[in-house]
Formats: structure tokens, C-alpha cells, sequence
């Protein structure tokens, strides 16, 4: 497989349903999959062709998805957030295997829990867990996932938590 690009992400506000649509790069621009990924998973390939008519028929299939369905396109600056298990998937099918998490740098080599940079592989990460029993949300950005808590109704909650994808040509 070539390269994995995430096209758009669409989300049904009544639901909270996401979908995205990603474009598989199999020879460069000149044959290309178009992709729609949902809930962790993979559906059948929409389209297959050059990258210009993988970006044609994505564009066309969210305008489809909100018309038939009520979906809306999400900005390209606001990262749709996701349960765990969904936004991991979603990363890995992007290429992305290992993340830099500072909260687990363990420098005593003598501990076994030892790790000297806090890079972590992605299917081994555990997420955020909250000591009051709190819910956090992830999204996908092209550099990192973005953990943010999901308060009660009315509460205020800081910024997302960002961990950065750790390219694997820097490790």
C-alpha cells in the first residue's frame, strides 16, 4: 500500500456519527482508492482512479452524505473527536504507529517500566484515563491526537491534550 491521505471528516450533529473519507495513494497521483472510514472501521473502496477523480468523487460523496443523510463537512481546523478505539484505528490506517507521550517518561533504567523519551507504539497506548471517572474524546490531526474530556453538561473544560505522532525515520 502507498500513502494514506484523510481527505474530510464529516459528523451528524443529532448522533454524533462520524465519517471520513481517506484517499490511498497507490502509485502516486496516478491510481488512487477512495476510502470511507466510520467507527473504527473500513467500508468497500467508493472509487478508484486518478488522485483528481478520488478528490472529485470525495467531494461528491459529501455532498451526497449531507443531503441523504444529514452530515455535515467538518472545518479543516476543527478536529472531530472520537471514542478511543476509533480515533486509534483511524491513526493507524493513516500510517501512524507510535506517539510521544511525556507522561510516560521513565528514565530509571532500573524500573521496567523504563522509557527514556515517553514514545510509545499506538496499539499499546492506553488514552487518558481521569481519577474522577471522567470521559475523554480523541480526533486525528495530521500531527497528533488531540485527548479532550467530555464534562458533564455546563462545566468548563481546558484545552485538548496534544500528543505528537513520532515520525519513525527520527527515532
Amino acid at each position: 500500500m502507498g500513502i494514506t491521505h484523510l481527505h474530510a471528516s464529516f459528523f451528524k450533529r443529532s448522533t454524533g456519527k462520524v465519517r471520513h473519507l481517506l484517499i490511498d495513494e497507490m502509485t502516486g497521483r496516478e491510481f488512487t482508492y477512495l476510502i470511507w472510514f466510520s467507527a473504527g472501521k473500513e467500508g468497500e473502496p467508493l472509487s478508484q482512479g486518478t488522485l483528481d477523480d478520488s478528490r472529485q468523487k470525495a467531494d461528491q460523496q459529501g455532498k451526497i452524505w449531507g443531503k441523504d443523510e444529514g452530515f455535515e463537512e467538518a472545518k479543516k481546523d476543527e478536529p472531530l473527536y472520537e471514542p478511543f478505539e476509533h480515533a486509534i484505528k483511524l491513526a493507524l490506517r493513516l500510517g501512524r504507529n507510535t506517539i510521544l507521550d511525556p507522561r510516560l517518561v521513565q528514565p530509571d533504567p532500573h524500573k521496567p517500566n523504563c522509557n527514556f523519551n515517553g514514545h510509545v507504539q499506538l496499539k499499546d497506548w492506553q488514552g487518558v484515563q481521569t481519577k474522577n471517572g471522567g470521559n475523554y474524546k480523541y480526533a486525528v490531526t495530521l500531527k497528533a491526537i488531540l485527548a479532550e474530556l467530555q464534562p458533564a453538561e455546563g462545566a468548563r473544560v481546558g484545552p485538548p491534550m496534544r500528543f505528537l505522532f513520532v515520525d519513525p525515520t527520527a527515532i
